[in-house]
């Protein structure tokens, strides 16, 4: 095979599991038909069962979270199970776990995994550890391990092919959790990342985001590394009961393909809107009273709890109400009567908290007052009354010498 070694492995788990429960003491090691993947009963995870080996009162079992054929530079994970019959700690026992690629021996081991000293290990169940890898040459290999307890020593091998280094994208919400949440209908920025876990580069791509059965965004990606990744943001309107943000690679390697569906965490809340406003009258004089009224509905996917609704004129808030307990779809009404002074047009608005599509503003066109019909009439004839009073008392009297 020659000399071809894996990356140093990158992490290691030990897990203990109850996994093989078979009632009363277990004398012997389990036959190898329990170490098969299709027995539910010692399933590790999704791991994929290799090959299994026993001798004497020892036995193991080797799995694969990914099943072969293998590509260059790229990582996968073994897993070496193997039966446990002690009821109680040990402290003078010990296990080793070795694994690698074609060989064990110096100076191709790639792992020695440190005794387990006093680990307890009771009775009908199995332990198993998990180790990494990163193969590094196109070809045929052999994934070799062995296990020694205080009962024996076994290997385990299984043959595997190595192909050519490929891109292998999907994407993922860049958030610390994984998880995203935001308030429906409210403009929202959701950090992506396109990820390649393949050994070659990915360049010169097109993503198209889609939501709602529609495009929301697409962007050019020049470059993602192998076994790195590109973070974008999208912007878009979360909507009520849309949860998913379609990820799809227009053209690039492997295009046309789906990335990935992102789950949205999207919040249902109040969203009142202001249907219209009116003003009756629209024409008036001076100093009269106009009924302004503003129809609100609420076109959001939860009750409101006290959002509040403004009417004005120009500048000045001549209505404050605040909605409590108006349930999606209905609708209601804020009303005053409000006293307009100042010839000229004067703008009656409506807003509601929450609300980013403002309805149409109406406009009162208010004039001069007419005086009062009769009141120009009375005052020429009192004018001529003085006027003649006046002339009288000027005249001499008639018949004097």
């Amino acid at each position: 095979m020659g000399v071809r070694r894996a990356v140093l492995v990158l992490a290691f788990v030990l897990v203990v599991s109850t996994l093989w429960a078979v009632p009363g003491p277990v004398s012997a090691a389990p036959p190898t038909e329990y170490m098969d993947a299709g027995d539910e009963n010692v399933t590790i995870g999704d791991f994929h069962f290799l090959d299994s080996n026993e001798t004497g009162n020892l036995s193991a079992a080797l799995y694969a979270d990914l099943l072969p054929p293998y590509h260059e530079n790229e990582g996968f994970q073994i897993a070496v199970m193997w039966p446990d019959e002690y009821e109680e700690e040990d402290p003078n026992r010990t296990v080793d776990v070795r694994s690698g690629l074609d060989t064990l021996e110096p100076p191709d081991e790639i792992i020695k995994v440190v005794h387990l000293n006093g680990f307890p290990f009771p009775a009908r169940k199995y332990s198993w550890m998990a180790l990494s890898f990163v193969v590094p040459v196109v070809g045929n290999e052999l994934i070799v391990a062995n296990v020694t307890t205080d009962e024996g020593s076994m290997n385990l091998s299984y043959p595997i092919e190595v192909l050519p280094s490929r891109v292998l994208l999907s994407a993922e919400l860049d958030t610390p959790d994984g998880n995203w949440s935001g308030d429906e209908l409210q403009w929202a920025a959701v950090p992506v990342l396109i990820v390649n876990e393949g050994g070659a580069p990915a360049a010169n791509m097109v993503v198209d985001f889609r939501y709602d059965g529609r495009i929301v965004d697409t962007q050019m990606v020049s470059l993602v590394p192998p076994h790195g990744n590109h973070s974008t943001v999208v912007a878009l309107l979360p909507i009520n009961g849309m949860y998913v943000l379609e990820v799809h690679l227009v053209t690039g390697p492997g295009a046309p393909d789906r990335l990935a569906n992102l789950t949205l965490n999207v919040t249902a809340r109040p969203i009142l809107d202001v249907v219209y406003v009116r003003a009756d009258p629209t024409k008036i004089e001076s100093g009269s009273t106009v009924h302004l009224e503003a129809l609100v509905t609420n076109r959001g996917n939860a009750a409101s709890t006290g959002q509040y609704v403004q009417l004005m004129v120009a500048s000045t808030v001549v209505a404050n109400a605040s909605i409590e307990g108006l349930g999606p779809g209905n609708e209601t009404t804020v009303a005053t009567n409000w006293t307009l002074s100042g010839v000229g047009i004067h703008t009656v608005s409506a807003f509601a908290e929450g609300d980013e599509f403002a309805a149409q503003p109406v406009a009162v066109a208010v004039k001069e007052r007419t005086p009062a019909p009769g009141a120009g009439c009375t005052l020429a004839v009192l004018m001529s009354a003085v006027l003649v009073t006046l002339v009288a008392r000027r005249s001499r009297p008639a018949g004097r010498a």
